[in-house]
């Protein structure tokens, strides 16, 4: 009997690599099904809240890249597969297919999109942000950074005279009148699950829902502006921004989480916003 049963369920992309790991170490079956079943939906995988399968004939080389190649923690996407009738799950910057390793979405998409990507949530949550200054509500703020280990990256969404001027440590001036998220709890935010196919929009919604203070339009188009830029920048280079740490003096700039190196950005413009509730 195969390691590997037809029908057993992953929660996410890095449970699915841990038993992809054991069956790689343990076994040396020449498919994930042991060569008797070569159907695609013989493993099941939630990404981003979609449902995939893997094919019982995806291969131990296959297997191996998707392992070795980095790909349990990059970026996913469905692409167009001939016909359409269903699509197939790649990987990275380019969205590419790995040779051998024939994982599909369990419904037939239409269009190429987005399944999941490292920090998805917060990614989204920063967008959903973005949004609501788009639609007014410029006074609501986030306060990212990271957690005393150094090892998780976490955020505030909370208004903007809730936010300290100087950022030693993550304290609101009232820790209840802010949305609290962080890396470790996965895609969940406001007691509700943010996955990659969530929309900025979508977030949004979830914060004015959500938030323990009244959610008000008030323009602040300065520091919308410097939001928006900042945000384009983090997510050309794909890091998320850090405005504090624990370390003994406040942080002077913004900077961002990359792996090939250590950029900055100015700090905000202080708050000054026009009400105009509606």
């Amino acid at each position: 009997m195969p390691l590997i049963t037809r029908g057993q369920q992953c929660r996410s992309l890095h449970e699915l690599a841990e038993l992809l790991t054991v069956w790689r170490d343990t076994t040396s079956e020449p498919t994930i099904s042991g060569g008797t079943d070569s159907r695609k939906g013989y493993l099941g995988v939630a990404i981003g809240g979609v449902e995939c399968g893997l094919a019982g004939d995806t291969t131990r080389a296959g297997v191996q890249r998707f392992l070795t190649s980095g790909q349990a923690t990059a970026r996913s996407a469905v692409v167009p597969r001939a016909g359409g009738a269903m699509q197939r799950v790649a990987f990275g910057r380019s969205a590419t297919p790995i040779h051998g390793f024939y994982l599909y979405t369990n419904e037939p998409h239409w269009r190429p999109f987005e399944l999941d990507a490292p920090y998805v949530t917060a990614w989204r949550i920063l967008d959903g942000v973005a949004a609501l200054h788009r639609r007014g509500f410029q006074t609501v703020r986030a306060l990212p950074g990271m957690s005393p280990s150094g090892t998780s990256w976490r955020v505030s969404v909370a208004p903007a005279d809730n936010i300290p001027e100087r950022r030693m440590y993550p304290d609101l001036r009232d820790w209840d009148l802010g949305i609290h998220y962080s890396i470790g709890a996965g895609y969940e935010f406001a007691a509700r699950t943010v996955t990659a196919s969530s929309t900025g929009d979508d977030v949004a919604d979830l914060i004015i829902a959500a938030a323990p203070w009244r959610v008000v339009k008030a323009h602040d188009w300065a520091y919308a502006g410097w939001f928006g830029e900042m945000l384009g920048l983090a997510h050309e280079l794909e890091g998320l921004p850090i405005a504090y740490d624990y370390g003994y003096e406040p942080l002077t700039a913004w900077t961002f989480a990359t792996l090939d190196e250590v950029r900055s950005f100015p700090d905000p413009p202080r708050h000054q916003s026009s009400s105009s509730d509606t």
